[in-house]
């Protein structure tokens, strides 16, 4: 771990915080009063040892994530991306030397879907399959509206080379392109139902992100499981009875509406960054980042236009200080094409 750090902090000329430091001795002031306090925590017990471990790995994983989310650099993301990795792995050994003593550990940092995801996946080995690109940074091609500019997308696309899927990135692809498909099914619906404008201008920003996923299902020569389906139908039946249940919701009231799209785009968050989790390709990471930041955009625009209906929505599945880490940011914006109708309000279209 220390090595791949080092690599980047000499890369952009960072004078390293941990150089000639003892152990034990850290230049922030917080991470120092951390360590004391895991080793004193640590010190109890040979078991309350092995939770400081958990608890060490959890909080990595929950942070290196987000030093991902903040960032578009292809190489920063490579080596953090290998350190979740390894995170991962000691995870899973630690909480498996809990169980050996006969203690179930219970996730204190990640939320309990994305904790036992980990455990229950096998250890996680290789090397990232994906070749870096001549330019090192991660395109961020969404603009304000959730509209992935598809053209810039697909030239980082082409400039990957596609290596080979593992049997759950292909079920993620899948599984995606139909996810997406889903939003842009159920807000037109809804439009069609309240003839609310913000169903339709995401609805239009919902295209754009289908066929980012067709892109990369066309790459790796995958079929394609939306094409030539019409609007609320899908192959996949857990999918199917989502759609049908999204849209009875839905059509009871234009909050209750508003509140479904809501829903969506959490779950959308959720997906994706599982997703994103299951893969090193670079390719794939990419257009699931731009995915994910147009669906942080929409689920800002539904709440504050739940907001202006005098609603205040409560995350259904995102915790809370994920969403209000959301909610409490500013619209993300990139090079995206221009929507059609851009401002997202909540106007009712009088034609």
């Amino acid at each position: 771990m220390l090595t791949r750090l080092g690599y980047s902090s000499e890369k952009y000329n960072i004078t390293d915080p941990t150089q000639n430091e003892g152990v034990g001795e850290f230049q922030d002031p917080h991470i120092q009063e951390l360590y004391n306090q895991l080793i004193e925590e640590g010190m109890k017990s040979e078991i309350d040892a092995l939770k400081v471990g958990a608890l060490i790995e959890e909080t990595d994983i929950v942070d290196i994530q987000k030093y991902i989310d903040q960032t578009d650099k292809v190489d920063i993301i490579t080596v953090y991306e290998n350190l979740i990795e390894g995170s991962k792995n000691h995870l899973r050994a630690f909480v498996g030397q809990l169980e050996k003593m006969g203690v179930n550990y219970t996730p204190q940092v990640l939320t309990p879907e994305v904790f036992y995801s980990i455990l229950n996946s096998p250890m996680e080995t290789g090397q990232v399959g994906a070749r870096p690109p001549a330019n090192d940074t991660m395109p961020v091609v969404t603009d304000e509206n959730g509209v992935v500019n598809t053209s810039e997308l697909q030239k980082f696309v082409n400039s990957t080379s596609s290596g080979q899927l593992t049997q759950t990135e292909l079920e993620d692809l899948l599984y995606t392109v139909e996810e997406e498909k889903l939003a842009h099914d159920v807000y037109i619906t809804l439009y069609n139902k309240w003839h609310l404008q913000i169903f339709n201008n995401i609805a239009q920003a919902e295209t754009t992100h289908v066929n980012a996923v067709r892109m990369l299902l066309e790459k790796y020569n995958i079929t394609d499981p939306t094409q030539n389906e019409p609007i609320g139908v899908f192959t996949n039946p857990d999918i199917q009875a989502l759609y049908n249940q999204l849209v009875e919701m839905g059509s009871k009231s234009v909050v209750d509406a508003l509140k479904v799209g809501a829903l969506i785009e959490e779950t959308d968050i959720i997906d994706l960054q599982e997703a994103i989790d299951n893969t090193n390709k670079l390719d794939i990471i990419a257009t699931y980042e731009n995915l994910m930041k147009g669906s942080r955009n929409h689920l800002r625009a539904f709440v504050k236009t739940l907001a202006n209906y005098g609603v205040t929505y409560e995350p259904q599945l995102l915790s809370k200080e994920e969403y209000e880490a959301i909610i409490g940011s500013a619209m993300e914006t990139g090079s995206g094409a221009p929507a059609s109708g851009a401002d997202q309000g909540g106007k009712k279209n009088k034609g």
